[in-house]
């Protein structure tokens, strides 16, 4: 689990959180959230939807959610081409 790494063992299928297209299994219901609204604290890397180039993401990485999925990119400007167009970026998940 990203969050409480002591539970990865406990980690099920239906506790998942989708972060930049990606799917983040967690332990127990309290880390979707934890995990949705600070992904900067716990995925250390990843791929800026609009451009698939990977970056260090931190606190002020501007974010936002689309369909219930959470979505953090590298700058300004790859968040205003998503908002303008999230169908061509955007993978939704059914549970």
């Amino acid at each position: 689990c990203p969050v409480n790494p002591a539970h990865a063992g406990k980690i099920g299928v239906d506790t998942r959180v989708v972060i930049n297209n990606g799917l983040y299994y967690v332990c127990c219901p309290g880390c979707p959230e934890n995990l949705a609204n600070k992904p900067a604290t716990f995925v250390k890397e990843m791929k800026d939807p609009v451009s698939g180039k990977k970056f260090k993401a931190t606190a002020e990485s501007p974010k936002m959610k689309h369909e219930g999925q959470t979505y953090v990119f590298a700058n300004s400007e790859t968040k205003a081409a998503f908002e303008k167009d999230p169908a061509k970026y955007a993978w939704v998940y059914k549970k």
